[in-house]
């Protein structure tokens, strides 16, 4: 069992017997099963009169909201207010539990008469709890009278200021109070120290909830508070309280009101979100309904989800709903534009990921998600994370850490070096603020200050499991079902299964972030098993093992809807597995990179006699079908790494080159791959990496470095490398030209072929191997129409179907269409991309060869994979167009019978010429870019964040491009975060960086691919595919 997991009831326990009568002696006094009282006593309820509460009567632990100190005095001061029809205003939070704090208090003072505003501060502009700005607008507007919710305990400048303009304040609050509290006219708050409120843990909504609770007893006993109590269990969800004592009972309420009379914006919003009457738990509220309420909160203003909450209007409420939705969006693409952006940073400053505390800043990141960004790159990378947005003076941050690092200690050392002006928070979340300039002094401190504490500490946790099971037996789930509802501190029953085997195993979602399959063990064990964000752990099974594969596993049981909600099913949710055997490939060595899926194709290249042999010489040039030379360059590059030998493989321009690497990069791993990307090389790099990828100019740049070295150099598709009309007269190609002919250490791999070439290499000394392919059988259409209606066209043929779509963004949001107006969920959709890793991709082309799927989505450079799915023939639905003749020969290469009939279906659409030319400008920016850039620069002496936040929006790819570019013309110069002008604006300078020089063929490349995909005849297209290349190699010159 894995160390990290710690079992409550374990027979090895030295407390197991102990607790064991306890369990037996609720089991006797309620009549319950043994099973549920175990699970009670792990949830520390011992007590068999508790314990009956807890299952049976939870309303026995609600309060008379007068136990509160203050609920009199407030309530007094309230009657006062509504006697002289004075204004009142609430002033609330902008998380879920102060927006449902504020609705409650709003609606229930509404029914009785008062005349009544809300105040929600700006998260990004006002920040937590009270302003005086807010105040005195308040004040300004006739608001006498003031009724925090959520907020205001520890406000108390904010509240003098109040009171020294003659307002009335009422404090309704439930955070801790500092040592003095406000000196506000009531302060209710069950953590004060006076409080004799039998019950400590309310939200905020629940406290609001108790004076709501004592004014309808007041002023109209007729008048039901539980009409808002929906409102009430989604702020106390969301806030994570204890779902204990009166909590769990107003929650239980709640959750019944949502599934019979819900609030109508919260009905609005079950609605849009699909929520049916049977999926409302506090699960279902946690983590589908108060992330959209948040979202206001944290993208735009809060008064979006007030609005929700307190409408009638049906068309008022539909376009709540709809903001909030969209706001949802918003925050959901922001956060991943930040995360992205800090991936990015960590790959500009490698050195970074050694810090114990990672601190990244950005320009102007948005505060609202910095968090939640924060919160998830310290999951990943198990360490703290501090996330700051940067300004030209003072910059926010938010930080967050495990478990077993105190955030808070380490900001309270830092602050002693008079680095932070405010910080504030708890030992895993903390918010704080500093001048820009003491960024880097900040990373220095907080990480002088880790070792201080905590030296080289392994940060770990403990997963608190209830018990082992092996069976599910009768009465579980009712059992389970008396627990409900779950949350902090009665959090759902997890549950140890050992030696169980997982089948019908499969990656869903994009690469092999989650997973799917059947657990079963040998006590008749049969259950639906889901791993979401634990396929991770998966990565390096080999595929045989991986369908029996043998685990402990650790998770929850459900009961869930089908899709058509007509049946239900038991699934096992995952929080963690321990692999049993030892079933992963070995860690990979230049002397061991082979995987199950790459020795398969090299065997097959092993049978073709000639060609094996001659890929141990050089001086050797091959022009094969795609997939053969694809392979054989591979088995090219094993053979010289097996020797010690780096390998460079040249081509003649950026989109061939890359072509190249995606397909390389699919089968080795990217950590000995080198592909230059921002026009920076030197020795480092050169000991770091085994195969580097270059283009010509770039090659000729550095090449005394790579004359330095044992290597051998192999030029892929020497047509466009050497002998291209377009380049053969430039300066560079052809000084390459010379270089490589008078060199042995070269190879050449090429699937476009030109006879007066084979007569050139053959001048020069060069073997040529040629062989022509087998695949002759095509049948080309061209669809117009939408996605949808191309689709329904071939979604019920027998072949199987290939989607090729480029983008991973656009893949996720065509398999969601599918999945909407075509039924088609993602379950049974097999997707292979460029974002994926290497481990990602080879499992994925291996789900492709062995796993039936209605639909397979690709990108382009897969080496062939659309021929390789289960379900062969394929018809190809092609939605996007290649950048170039050789992406569209790769798709449609492989491994097969020359009878077999090919489907190819071109449904692009006519936005594809501007996506193209979109990649094409961000691969080589217009001296326009460039001058633009390089005057910010100057004018501005900026640092790299603040130019790719203020001049490229977030465009991190063309930002470094431009600055590389800029770089190697000697115009500016990069000293970690800062950039220095070097030298004035010059042109010359520019047209002689290898961007520049890269861009003479690749825009050829661009208006042929356009001019062939706007004017497409498909007879020439079939001529094309059955090897007509060289007409199309050198079209339009």
């Amino acid at each position: 069992m894995e160390e990290k997991w710690k079992v409550f009831w374990d027979p090895k326990d030295p407390h197991y017997k102990e607790r064991e009568k306890i369990a037996k002696n609720l089991s006797l006094s309620l009549g319950i099963s043994d099973f549920l009282s175990k699970l009670l006593v792990s949830r520390n309820i011992t007590n068999p009169e508790e314990a009956d509460i807890f299952l049976n009567y939870p309303e026995k632990r609600t309060y008379d909201p007068f136990l509160m100190q203050d609920m009199s005095k407030a309530v007094e001061i309230l009657k006062t207010i509504k006697q002289k029809k004075e204004k009142i205003a609430i002033f609330g939070d902008y998380d879920v539990d102060g927006v449902t704090s504020c609705a409650v208090l709003y609606l229930g003072m509404k029914k009785l008469g008062f005349e009544v505003t809300s105040y929600i501060p700006s998260r990004i502009d006002e920040g937590y709890s009270l302003n005086e700005k807010a105040i005195f607008e308040l004040k300004s507007k006739g608001y006498n009278n003031l009724v925090t919710v959520d907020c205001g305990t520890t406000s108390l400048k904010e509240i003098d200021y109040a009171k020294s303009l003659g307002m009335r304040v009422i404090v309704t609050d439930h955070h801790i109070p500092k040592d003095e509290l406000p000196n506000a006219d009531a302060i209710l708050n069950p953590k004060r120290n006076d409080c004799k409120y039998p019950f400590k843990d309310l939200a905020g909504v629940g406290v609001t909830f108790k004076l709501l609770q004592a004014l309808f007893e007041t002023f109209d006993k007729s008048l039901d508070p539980f009409e808002y109590i929906d409102l009430v269990a989604v702020g106390t969800i969301a806030d994570i309280v204890s779902i204990l004592s009166e909590n769990r009972y107003f929650v239980i309420r709640g959750i019944e009101k949502l599934k019979t009379n819900p609030t109508k914006g919260l009905a609005y919003l079950l609605n849009e979100l699909k929520i049916v009457e049977s999926e409302i738990d506090s699960r279902t509220i946690a983590y589908k309904v108060a992330p959209k309420i948040n979202a206001a909160g944290r993208m735009a203003n809060a008064y979006a989800a007030f609005k929700l909450l307190t409408l009638d209007d049906e068309e008022k409420i539909n376009k709540a709903v709809s903001d909030l939705l969209k706001l949802n969006s918003k925050r959901q693409s922001t956060e991943r534009e930040i995360y992205l952006y800090a991936l990015s940073l960590l790959d500009l400053h490698p050195e970074y990921k050694d810090d114990d505390v990672l601190v990244l800043s950005g320009e102007n990141w948005h505060l609202g998600v910095l968090g939640i960004v924060a919160s998830k790159l310290s999951s990943q990378l198990n360490k703290p994370v501090l996330m700051i947005s940067k300004s030209k003076d003072i910059c926010k941050g938010s930080g967050r850490s495990p478990q077993g690092i105190d955030l808070m200690e380490l900001l309270l050392k830092v602050s002693e070096e008079n680095i932070l002006e405010e910080f504030g928070g708890h030992k895993l979340a903390a918010g704080f603020s500093c001048y820009s300039k003491n960024i880097e002094a900040l990373r220095k401190s907080v990480n002088k200050v880790y070792k201080e504490l905590y030296g080289k500490k392994e940060i770990s946790y403990y997963l608190e499991i209830d018990m082992e099971i092996d069976s599910i037996f009768p009465n579980m789930f009712e059992d389970l079902e008396k627990l409900e509802p779950f949350g902090y501190m009665n959090p759902e029953p997890l549950f140890l299964i050992k030696n169980a085997k997982i089948e019908n195993f499969k990656f869903f979602s994009n690469g092999s972030q989650n997973f799917s399959g059947i657990l079963r063990n040998d006590n008749s064990l049969i259950v639906d098993v889901l791993g979401y964000d634990l396929g991770i752990n998966l990565l390096n099974l080999n595929w045989n093992k991986r369908k029996d594969l043998l685990v402990d596993v650790v998770g929850t049981f459900r009961i869930e809807n089908s899709y058509n909600l007509k049946n239900s099913y038991i699934k096992f949710y995952l929080q963690d597995l321990s692999i049993k055997e030892s079933f992963f490939f070995e860690e990979s060595s230049e002397n061991d990179l082979l995987n199950p899926i790459l020795k398969d194709e090299l065997d097959k290249i092993s049978q073709i006699e000639v060609l094996n042999e001659n890929l141990y010489y050089n001086k050797i040039a091959m022009f094969l079908p795609s997939k053969l030379k694809n392979v054989s360059l591979i088995k090219k590059i094993l053979l010289n790494l097996e020797s010690k030998k780096k390998v460079i493989l040249i081509s003649g321009t950026k989109s061939l080159l890359e072509h190249s690497y995606k397909i390389i990069s699919s089968y080795l791993p990217e950590n000995i791959l080198f592909i230059n990307k921002y026009y920076s090389i030197n020795s480092n790099v050169l000991s770091k990496y085994e195969v580097f990828f270059l283009t010509v100019p770039e090659f000729l740049k550095n090449i005394a470095l790579f004359d330095s070295i044992d290597c051998q150099i192999i030029i892929d598709e020497p047509f466009y490398t050497l002998f291209h009309p377009v380049i053969r007269k430039v300066r560079d190609f052809i000084e390459f030209r010379d270089y490589i002919f008078a060199k042995q250490n070269v190879s050449m791999f090429g699937a476009l072929y030109d006879e007066n070439l084979k007569e050139l290499l053959k001048n020069y000394g060069f073997k040529i191997l040629m062989a022509s392919s087998a695949n002759n059988n095509f049948e080309v259409t061209k669809e117009r129409g939408s996605i949808v209606s191309i689709m329904k066209e071939y979604i019920d043929t027998r072949n199987s179907r290939v989607i090729v779509l480029n983008e991973p963004n656009r893949q996720k949001s065509l398999i969601k269409l599918m999945d909407k107006k075509l039924n088609i969920n993602d379950g049974n959709v097999k997707v292979f991309n460029h974002s994926m890793s290497y481990r990602e991709k080879m499992l994925a082309r291996e789900e492709f060869r062995r796993e039936y799927a209605y639909l397979y989505v690709t990108s382009f450079s897969n080496n062939g994979l659309a021929l390789e799915t289960k379900g062969y023939p394929t018809t190809i639905i092609i939605l996007d167009v290649p950048k170039t003749a050789l992406e569209f020969l790769d798709l449609v290469s492989g491994w097969t019978n020359k009878n077999q009939k090919i489907s190819i279906v071109f449904g692009y659409d006519k936005k594809f010429k501007v996506r193209l030319m979109y990649d094409y400008a961000k691969k080589y920016p217009s001296f326009k870019i460039l001058k633009k850039t390089y005057d910010f620069i100057k004018a501005n002496n900026p640092e790299i964040d603040t130019v790719v936040s203020t001049l490229f929006k977030g465009e991190n790819d063309l930002a470094f491009v431009v600055l590389g570019v800029l770089q190697e013309a000697n115009l500016i110069k990069i000293h970690n975060e800062d950039i220095e002008i070097t030298n004035p604006f010059d042109l010359k300078k520019l047209r002689d960086t290898s961007n520049f020089k890269e861009n003479i063929l690749d825009s050829w490349l661009l208006k042929n691919s356009i001019y062939f995909y706007e004017n497409l005849d498909t007879r020439e297209f079939i001529e094309f595919l059955k090897g007509d290349t060289t007409k199309i190699g050198a079209r339009g010159v």
